[in-house]
């Protein structure tokens, strides 16, 4: 594998790793907002949760 190849793989690598990090933060702020929804009967900043 030459140094190209394995920038290359680095990049594909990062990418995935960006993407698995931002799910796993939105499923955490869902919760968030779940919990929230079920102690105050409201959204945070009146917002719907999309549908999921």
């Amino acid at each position: 594998m030459g140094p190209c190849e394995f920038f290359k793989y680095c990049q594909k690598i990062k990418k995935w790793g960006l993407d698995r990090t931002i799910k796993v933060l939105d499923r955490a702020l869902l919760i968030r907002r779940r919990q929230y929804y079920n102690i105050t009967g409201k959204w945070p900043h009146n917002e719907k949760p999309a549908a999921g």
